[in-house]
């Protein structure tokens, strides 16, 4: 598995977020709830494959449930690209 920078990981989330018609201002509010981010329930379940894909790792489901915040999900996957 590719090792990426922590830069690398909160642009390619931004990027995602951006893709699923997240505006790139709001991607970017770090603090704000992925949840209210998205724009629909299909977006939500397009996020998780999407970014596992472009970082070519896969998180377990517990981890994902654990996570709430934009920053929160850019940490624990920075952390399981270090892995």
């Amino acid at each position: 598995m590719p090792k990426f920078n922590e830069s690398f990981v909160a642009e390619a989330v931004y990027s995602v977020l951006e893709r699923l018609g997240v505006s790139p201002v709001a991607a970017r509010e770090t603090d704000v709830p992925l949840l209210n981010l998205l724009l629909d329930e299909d977006a939500t379940f397009e996020f998780v494959p999407e970014i596992e894909e472009v970082l070519d790792v896969r998180v377990p489901p517990e981890d994902w449930e654990r996570v709430q915040t934009v920053t929160e999900v850019i940490v624990m996957l920075q952390e399981h690209v270090k892995a």
